[in-house]
């Protein structure tokens, strides 16, 4: 039996918020109003017209769903759906495509499947909301229990040569059909899915702990261990970095190798301890948490903590958030920091960071409570490992 890391398990948890649009399934966020959000952006908004002389129109029109997308990321089903815009006469095909995307998703997140899947059959395969649109009637016949169906609507996305995917569009896609397989125990097709995914993709630690996991169903144990090694040697720390620690133990001990699993489940406790006082540490510190990095806008380096914040608001506002910065740079090279628009902007700046600082404690507090089980869980393999190797010696004689 694996060790309960499903619980945790980041495909498992991905597949909720496998688009852009998806909100996250564990917990909604508390940590802001979306009137408050709203009221920032009106003052970025401003602040943005003062400083430059046009505008583009399609981005404001576009920002308008924005109240629709925070509702959705906080599970605010309702809300999210008398927040969207409804296109007008004027308003490009895109945006129409758009906000069928948004009333499909409040729709499902309101168990009216039927009726979601008819907004999302509103985008034609020409639209770049085709895929997004596609991938979550995937989902829902998924949850109906109807995977082959599934199957096939991802696998004409990814075949279909009129389709034009990005390269990280592309690797959700894969990363959401490689855990469809892993789910229907067909690993040696998971595994082939998973290892298609780019190296450079912010997803691939999610792919290595995916073919980890296959491999380890196959009774490929030398791949599975030297996929668990180079999560192993990983400076930044995601979900699947952590959970790797926890897995190759467990791999030792499906060999019945329990001296490399007994050193294993020592190593995993040592690195659960470890990252356990390092966090409690960065949350019992009275100033705001310092990022050492920021990875695609929404992705925080935070003392070796490598946290997606896009699972608790809107990417939108990561969007705004270095806009801003932008702004500031550009109010401090041509009017100084003696402004009432350098105040205003700085005052803003310190809004949207006490927002991010509190989602960050949040994901924080989260990882210690998944760290907290996988250290459990280590020391019970450690007993057990201790245990099965003591009962070797005694029947080798030893």
């Amino acid at each position: 039996m694996l060790p309960n890391i499903n619980k945790y398990f980041s495909l498992f948890k991905y597949t909720a918020f496998t688009l852009l649009f998806i909100t996250p399934i564990l917990s909604f966020a508390n940590e802001y109003t979306v009137e408050e959000i709203i009221l920032l952006e009106k003052e970025l908004t401003k602040l943005r017209s003062e400083i430059l002389i046009a505008q583009n129109t399609t981005t404001n029109s576009y920002r308008r769903q924005n109240p629709s997308l925070y509702h959705l990321k906080k599970k605010s089903w309702g809300q999210s759906l008398q927040s969207i815009s409804t296109a007008n006469s004027i308003a490009t095909t895109e945006y129409k495509n758009y906000t069928n995307i948004l009333f499909g998703i409040s729709l499902q997140g309101l168990n009216k499947k039927k009726e979601a899947i008819d907004y999302y059959n509103k985008v034609p395969n020409t639209s770049s909301y085709y895929a997004n649109a596609k991938i979550n009637i995937a989902l829902l016949y998924m949850h109906d229990g109807s995977i082959n169906e599934s199957f096939n609507i991802i696998n004409r996305l990814l075949t279909d040569p009129l389709i034009i995917l990005g390269g990280e569009e592309k690797n959700k896609i894969l990363l959401t059909l490689g855990y469809l397989y892993y789910k229907e125990k067909k690993y040696t097709e998971s595994r082939n899915v998973f290892r298609n995914i780019e190296v450079s993709s912010i997803h691939s630690n999610r792919a290595l702990i995916g073919i980890a996991l296959d491999a380890l169903h196959l009774k490929d144990y030398s791949s599975s261990q030297h996929v668990l090694s180079l999560l192993n040697n990983k400076t930044n720390y995601d979900l699947p970095a952590d959970e790797s620690y926890l897995l190759k133990a467990f791999t030792y001990q499906s060999q019945k190798k329990y001296t490399d699993s007994t050193i294993a489940y020592n190593n995993a406790i040592s690195h659960y301890d470890k990252r356990i006082k390092n966090i409690n540490y960065l949350l019992h510190k009275s100033k705001s948490l310092a990022i050492d990095q920021v990875l695609d806008n929404h992705i925080f380096i935070v003392s070796s903590n490598k946290i997606d914040l896009s699972e608790e608001i809107a990417e939108v506002f990561f969007n705004n958030y270095i806009l801003l910065k932008q702004l500031i740079q550009t109010i401090q090279k041509y009017g100084g920091t003696d402004t009432d628009m350098h105040t205003r902007a700085t005052s803003l700046y310190a809004s949207y960071n006490s927002i991010i600082n509190k989602l960050l404690i949040k994901a924080l507090s989260k990882r210690k409570e998944i760290l907290s089980d996988y250290l459990r869980q280590s020391k019970y393999g450690l007993i057990i490992s201790n245990d099965k190797s003591s009962s070797s010696e005694k029947d080798s004689g030893g």
